[in-house]
């Protein structure tokens, strides 16, 4: 029988955190007002889906659900990035298009056509593409059942969950850095700097060194990795 990765200190210490984050992010932002349009209404749509993502993430993990909680990387991730991209990218017309057609839009377009968009957005400092390249295939495994997923359950004696305490830990952080970027855009949307700041000091004030680093690495346990954006 594979040993509970969730009698681990570092474990619970991370879940406690991530507890944490998401209830100051919360705090901080419920009830805030900002001037409604459609495309700051879509945006701030996505990033709040989002923040739900986090939080189910979240409650999966405190359940011991790991698969169905790594599974939901992909849509968290995928939320933050639509509503960038309508903030920051998306035509008058797409806009339009998508307010008063919904899916039937086409919009967002292809990710390829969204992460190249998103490349030309001179306050992030790092490439969307080359995002798109590293962390997709991954957070696609997770949410389909690919190798990594299946891998996990195999072991040599039995058929169970056997993620390592390191993997718990890096899902959350990776949740948690997303949900930092979510509800930082979320604040910029509103036009509130100072809730960007606010959000940015509790974050640093629970993860310390490794706030705002995001990667899906085990190793970022012991070396944190560069952040997508400056947060």
């Amino acid at each position: 029988m594979a040993e509970n990765p969730f009698d681990e200190p570092m474990v619970q210490d991370e879940l406690d955190k991530a507890l944490r984050w998401v209830s100051a992010s919360r705090e901080i932002l419920d009830g805030v007002d900002f001037v409604t349009t459609p495309r700051v209404r879509i945006s701030c749509s996505y990033h709040r889906i989002s923040m739900e993502h986090q939080t189910a993430i979240l409650m999966l993990t405190q359940g011991q659900i790991m698969a169905s909680a790594k599974a939901l990387l992909r849509p968290q991730f995928d939320t933050f990035i639509r509503g960038v991209w309508v903030m920051e990218a998306a035509t008058e017309e797409e806009i339009r298009d998508y307010h008063q057609k919904g899916v039937k839009s086409g919009v967002p377009p292809r990710y390829e056509i969204v992460f190249k968009a998103l490349d030309t957005v001179e306050r992030f400092d790092t490439s969307f593409s080359d995002l798109h390249k590293k962390f997709l295939p991954l957070l696609h495994d997770f949410t389909h059942g690919g190798i990594h997923q299946v891998g996990a359950f195999n072991s040599r004696d039995s058929i169970e969950s056997n993620f390592s305490p390191e993997d718990v830990i890096v899902t959350l952080r990776a949740s948690a850095t997303l949900g930092l970027l979510a509800c930082n855009e979320l604040a910029g949307n509103c036009q509130r700097e100072d809730l960007s700041v606010r959000l940015g000091e509790s974050h640093r004030a629970i993860y310390g060194l490794d706030h705002g680093k995001f990667d899906l690495e085990p190793g970022i346990v012991q070396s944190p990795q560069k952040p997508i954006s400056q947060v």
